[in-house]
């Protein structure tokens, strides 16, 4: 084959199809021309923002060499300054509310780790193998392993954990937990400091480390991942905290509370009346604390906020009762009705506790936040608060309609079972436990029920079911 002298080549590849997919994604993150014959005219292309549009404008040569460049540094494996730009695009985004290109920059950064790990896995001779290596950072250990077979990378495999033991430890644990439940290879090459023979023994196959050649750059592979995964990890921890540090700043400035840091939440659900439920979540420094969540079956029907007050009345009469620690400030899930309402119950009970209100807009969007003053303080979606608020929402919505569901679905199964004539709460929880949900049983055979409830009480019950 002809080789252009003033090209850069790289490979070989094993398989076309690795070729094919480093080229695809290079396409899609950078304006590379795309098509084969230069037309007269910009296509659609350019006006995606996906070319530059070599066939009408004059590029510029500076922009042309630093794309090449980036080219060049992404097939090599090199991806720490493209993966530092793109999460920066991400964080920005994401600041901005502009959450589908955040995630648009968010599957770039896996596909560039993806595409950039396969370039550097691919190997000539037919290696046979699982790499394992490891990192440390603030009293975690993170566990990559890379796994061969026939000489390419299959899979990754990560574990991020805290170190509560010695290293080799961690990592023996690891190794043995992970290879109860999958296929052991024909050689495990692990980091000198570990004990190859132990592992060895307990596993039951090769187990090697190298101080040179292929599999010492695998190893080597191995650690950087490790290393660039718990670095990434810590990075958006911070990132996170950041974000909610700053907005329990934002809202110990609307409150006039500094040393604002514990949050309850409440809202409530119900069919029509039926099942009416109501549920607490809590937060601190912006920080889910499940357990300090609360379930409640109310008593008020289709009234929310005869239920909110029910729910409020009986959450702090018992806390104070129990002397229990109570919230800086209570979030109800509501305007100035259902805040008023709660307030009465606190004032009540003498509790020195904040109550605000969520107001959403037409769209159920959160819009607006009503303070311990019963102002209206319109809220910026772009902002850390919107953000915290928007996620301590979601969970309590989440927390409260999934109880209504399982005590929905509980009534729903129990109303089926009760109707069935011949069989009591044994065969009845018989049922359950095999079949384990209604819809099962509902759609079971006449032999299967009949292997459950014998032959003439599973032909009577297989009847009647196809009677319902």
């Amino acid at each position: 084959k002809y080789h252009d002298p003033k090209a850069t080549y790289f490979g070989p590849y094993p398989e076309a199809g690795a070729a094919w997919q480093s080229h695809a994604f290079l396409n899609d993150l950078l304006p590379l021309r795309k098509c084969k014959v230069m037309p007269k005219k910009v296509c659609l292309y350019y006006h995606l923002g996906q070319c530059l549009g070599p066939c009408e404008f004059e590029i510029d040569p500076e922009e042309s060499l630093k794309m090449k460049d980036q080219v060049k540094k992404i097939l090599r494996g090199d991806i720490h300054e493209v993966v530092n730009e793109l999460n920066e695009k991400m964080v920005n985004a994401s600041e901005q509310a502009r959450y589908e290109q955040a995630a648009l920059y968010r599957d770039q950064i896996s596909s560039l780790k993806h595409v950039a790990m396969k370039q550097n896995m691919q190997v000539s001779d037919k290696i046979e193998a699982d790499v394992i290596h490891y990192a440390i950072l603030n009293g975690f250990i993170c566990i990559v392993g890379l796994f061969f077979r026939n000489g390419q990378m299959l899979q990754k495999n990560m574990s991020i954990q805290p170190l509560d033991v010695n290293i080799e430890e961690a990592i023996q644990s690891f190794l043995v937990d992970y290879y109860s439940k999958n296929q052991i290879p024909k050689q495990l090459v692990i980091p000198k400091e570990l004990d190859a023979e132990l592992l060895g023994e307990v596993l039951e196959t090769k187990v090697n480390s190298y101080s040179r050649g292929r599999y010492k750059e695998l190893l080597d592979l191995a650690h950087q991942n490790a290393q660039t995964e718990i670095e990434n990890k810590f990075e958006h921890v911070k990132h996170q905290q950041d974000t909610l540090d700053d907005a329990m700043l934002q809202l110990s400035s609307i409150l006039d509370d500094v040393g604002l840091r514990t949050i309850d939440l409440i809202d409530v659900s119900h069919t029509a009346g039926d099942l009416p439920v109501g549920a607490c979540v809590v937060f601190e420094d912006g920080q889910p604390l499940k357990r300090l969540y609360r379930k409640y079956k109310l008593n008020q029907g289709n009234n929310d906020v005869a239920s909110m007050q029910e729910m409020v009345y009986r959450r702090y009469l018992r806390a104070l009762k129990e002397n229990q620690e109570l919230a800086d400030v209570l979030i109800v899930d509501g305007g100035l009705p259902q805040v008023n309402a709660v307030r009465e119950v606190i004032d009540a009970l003498g509790v020195e506790m904040k109550v605000c209100g969520l107001v959403k807009d037409q769209f159920h969007n959160t819009r607006a936040l009503i303070n311990h003053e019963l102002e209206e303080i319109e809220l910026d979606k772009r902002s850390p608060l919107y953000q915290m608020l928007a996620v301590m929402q979601d969970e309590i919505h989440r927390f409260v309609i999934s109880y209504h569901r399982q005590l929905r679905t509980k009534k729903m199964t129990k109303s089926l079972l009760d109707e069935l004539e011949g069989i009591g709460p044994k065969r009845k929880e018989a049922l359950l436990k095999h079949f384990g949900s209604l819809k099962k049983i509902r759609s079971a055979s006449l032999q299967e029920l009949q292997e459950v409830l014998g032959d003439k009480t599973g032909q009577s019950v297989y009847e009647q079911i196809k009677r319902l």
